[in-house]
């Protein structure tokens, strides 16, 4: 095969089309890119992280390359699992070695590879791929780890794959020459232990996000939305703090105010039973859906809600995808995130920052906006989606990632 003249391979197993739910960062940037001159490949997991199944490649496939928009995806076998247990490691350490595999295979010597976490075995191997073939090679540390998993469980702070995971991030910020961060504050920490260059290149959308969908009443008929609709997107797992949007649901089960709910994840499951148990009709649970059908579903709500374990990590290390997608679509937000987050909502004047874990908090802010006149909420959804247009275009923020590959 022959070599661009400037070939990127991104390894992150949690990469995704837009037929797939989840977040299209590194397809949003190789769309960018390739305008550019550059070639992508992006090497990510056939196994959905959000449906829990394989959506891409045939039984007997161990890979296959698609050709998404100028953008290569190449899509790795990995063994399954479905809950947060030993099978998820050897998922991704199946990941990460099948990966580096196949990029050998594909026999092309690229310019850059970026490796992204949170999964640090990709990014350890994808460094010690770069070592081998001479490329340059840039860490990208999209959340802290092993930090997240002990914040979030005590008891696996000495845990050995804890004490893995602190061996293996120790040594990428040893070793890299270049860190691409989301947030600020990740920035000023691991500028604490690594002498790397590091650039802050925040999470976005692409401007043409919503240039279509849906009309609004065929999306609410189609889902069951009624009356003030809010809706949450994503996953539902421990650090995402979803009961708190249950118990508050349970609060104001007699004002005119509903949620929905699309997403999967360990907790999903429970949930949907304490649903049922505390007989909540205001809260649904739904499956997630294709990337593309976010921008119709956020359309046809009326305000949005993002939730997260109150940690004090979490207030400075996250940058959630879905926040400047509500942002973007003009819905004012409801944001339980306090620090970086948090001070973005303050700052657009887009909503209410929400005590984190703190469900009559919540249910008094979901009150307050609903509240409002028609005009200040949708004056408030404008102010966000303004915000989003002045700091966070994805077709803005390549430039940055173009002049820290070329630094």
């Amino acid at each position: 095969m022959k070599k661009a003249s400037k070939l990127i391979f991104i390894f992150n197993q949690f990469a995704i089309s837009p037929d797939m739910p989840g977040g299209t960062r590194h397809y949003d940037f190789g769309k960018e890119l390739a305008k550019r001159g550059y070639e992508v490949y992006i090497f990510a997991s056939d196994y959905s992280y959000q449906k829990l199944e394989y959506l891409k490649l045939k039984n007997n496939e161990e890979y296959v390359i698609e050709n998404i928009n100028g953008v290569n995806f190449v899509w790795v076998k990995t063994p399954a699992y479905k809950k947060n247990n030993y099978k998820r490691i050897i998922n991704q350490i199946a990941f990460s070695i099948n990966a580096i595999k196949i990029a050998s295979n594909i026999k092309l010597k690229p310019d850059f590879i970026i490796g992204s976490s949170p999964t640090l075995f990709t990014a350890f191997m994808s460094y010690k791929y770069t070592k081998c073939i001479g490329a340059k090679y840039i860490a990208e540390i999209r959340d802290l780890w092993p930090e997240s998993l002990y914040c979030l469980n005590k008891r696996l702070k000495y845990h050995p794959y804890t004490l893995l995971l602190k061996i293996i991030s120790a040594y990428l910020y040893k070793k890299s020459k270049k860190i691409i961060v989301f947030t600020k504050g990740n920035k000023e920490y691991i500028s604490k232990k690594s002498k790397a260059k590091i650039e802050y290149i925040p999470n976005g959308v692409k401007k043409d996000m919503f240039e279509e969908f849906d009309k609004r009443n065929i999306i609410r008929k189609k889902y069951g939305f009624k009356d003030f609709t809010f809706v949450y997107t994503g996953a539902i797992g421990v650090a995402n703090s979803i009961d708190t949007i249950v118990k508050a649901c349970e609060r104001i089960r007699d004002e005119d105010i509903n949620v929905k709910i699309f997403g999967s994840g360990p907790l999903k499951d429970k949930l949907k039973a304490e649903i049922k148990k505390r007989d909540l009709k205001n809260i649904k649970i739904l499956s997630p859906v294709e990337k593309s059908e976010i921008p119709s579903i956020l359309n046809a709500s009326d305000g949005a809600i993002i939730t997260l374990k109150d940690i004090p990590l979490f207030r400075f290390g996250v940058s959630p995808n879905k926040i400047f997608e509500y942002m973007y679509a003009g819905l004012p937000v409801l944001c339980a995130i306090e620090g970086e987050m948090g001070d973005m909502i303050r700052d657009a004047d887009c909503g209410y920052v929400v005590k984190p874990d703190n469900p009559d908090d919540l249910a008094e802010k979901m009150i307050k906006l609903y509240s409002l006149p028609k005009q200040e909420r949708v004056k408030k959804g404008q102010n966000g989606k303004r915000y989003i247009e002045k700091y966070f275009l994805r077709e803005e923020l390549v430039e940055k990632l173009k002049d820290f590959l070329d630094l």
